[in-house]
């Protein structure tokens, strides 16, 4: 059943019928997701309250359409103010983007003028989940965002990213896929699975399938052209790109979509990097052997488990205070 937007607005400004409440109250016992959009709209509400000039959507079924294809409903194009609008096109995509891993994500549209951007953000301590316009799957690590245009998928697929983020590209050989890695590198593929892993020092693409040309976006320079099962790491020295190609024999870079992050061989500071993005903490540490090597996996435990859990491997004492948590080794 579609939202009845109008209906709702009505009931939250106090201008419905009886008969009117009787259905928005009906729509909203059908399902959990309907009372999450009611109480998603009602707590937004002060949008309205706080901006009563009306904003006109320039071409507003063309708009409309473009949210109602990635969420799979039709309904008229409404005219809404301004802030009201970027408060409904969040919670609408908020609803989609959860439907795949139950976490939430934030998506913030522009003015809907000619160039409108749409970008898609996991936050800290969470992942999420997205079928973009052309039927390509993203996932997204915590922190990541992905960003792309009203012109997706209609004109070109170009895309760009931060952080981590798995790709499932949908083929189109007339239309390829376009990935702006930090505005650093350019990624093309035709159809194809991969990882992308990107921080202030380095970019990592790991290829499942498929096949991907590397290009450095500054001067358009071929980097590399990756292969089934092989991983580019590009390193960032002194203004410039030096890349470097290997085949991988065990694809485990998209273990972080199940929910487990594995360590191998990792230093305490590695361990500690992962851990910060997985749970949305500032983690400190003190008098750690910087040169030990750990081996563990970690899957469904809560922070508290898992610090729990090092002091057993490693002697710890450790604090949590809301967003901070201070390790110190014991000697």
């Amino acid at each position: 059943m579609e939202i009845p937007y109008e209906l709702i607005d009505k009931v939250l400004n106090e201008t419905a019928s009886e008969s009117e409440k009787e259905k928005v109250e009906l729509w909203r016992n059908l399902s959990a997701e309907n009372e999450f959009v009611y109480n998603s709209l009602k707590n937004e509400k002060h949008f309205t309250e706080i901006e009563s000039t009306k904003f006109i959507i320039p071409n507003k079924e063309k708009v409309w359409n473009e949210i109602a294809q990635r969420i799979s409903f039709n309904k008229p194009a409404v005219t809404y103010s301004l802030k009201q609008f970027i408060a409904v096109a969040a919670i609408v995509a908020v609803v989609f983007l959860t439907a795949g891993y139950a976490l939430s994500a934030f998506v913030f549209n522009n003015d809907g003028l000619s160039d409108t951007y749409t970008t898609i953000l996991a936050p800290e301590g969470q992942k999420s989940k997205a079928i973009l316009p052309d039927g390509t799957e993203v996932w997204l690590n915590a922190g990541a965002s992905i960003s792309y245009s009203n012109l997706f998928a209609v004109d070109n697929r170009d895309i760009s990213m931060t952080g981590e983020v798995y790709f499932d590209v949908t083929e189109n050989r007339e239309m390829p896929f376009i990935l702006n890695i930090e505005d650093e590198v350019l990624l093309t593929v035709l159809g194809t699975s991969f990882n992308v892993k990107s921080d202030m020092d380095a970019i990592e693409v790991a290829l499942n399938n498929g096949s991907v040309q590397l290009k450095d976006r500054r001067n358009n320079a071929s980097l590399a052209v990756l292969s089934n099962m092989e991983m580019a790491i590009i390193e960032k020295r002194n203004g410039a790109l030096y890349c470097s190609v290997d085949k991988i024999t065990n694809y485990n870079y998209d273990i972080w979509l199940l929910d487990e992050l594995k360590f191998e061989n990792a230093t305490f500071d590695e361990i500690i990097l992962k851990l910060e993005k997985r749970y949305g903490m500032t983690i400190d540490y003190t008098n750690i052997d910087s040169d030990r090597r750990y081996w563990m996996t970690i899957k469904n435990e809560s922070l508290e488990e898992m610090l729990n859990i090092m002091s057993k491997i490693v002697p710890i004492s450790y604090t949590v205070d809301e967003k901070h948590v201070k390790i110190n080794g014991i000697q």
